[in-house]
């Protein structure tokens, strides 16, 4: 679906393996702060926000097609902050 050739879909890997360890990090010290009932609240919040959003660029495909590469990236981010953070602390 996102039609990369070999180099750019390596690149596309790496970079979301790199967003995932940031977000871990930064998940580290949101749940010190914030705790984690309200992230794991905030988190469900947000991934359904996402979700509803990917699923009207989907929808929209010919109009919205960058839309789903950002609207999977913010899907991911919350993810790795809302669940990800479990595994550290």
């Amino acid at each position: 679906m996102a039609q990369l050739d070999d180099k750019n879909a390596q690149y596309a890997t790496l970079g979301m393996g790199a967003v995932n360890v940031l977000m871990t990090v930064v998940s580290m010290f949101i749940v010190e702060r914030a705790g984690r009932k309200t992230l794991l609240l905030i988190g469900f919040a947000g991934m359904c926000c996402t979700t509803i959003l990917l699923t009207i660029c989907l929808a929209y495909v010919q109009v919205l097609n960058h839309c789903i590469a950002i609207e999977y990236e913010m899907y991911t981010d919350i993810f790795t902050i809302h669940f990800y953070h479990d595994k550290w602390t």
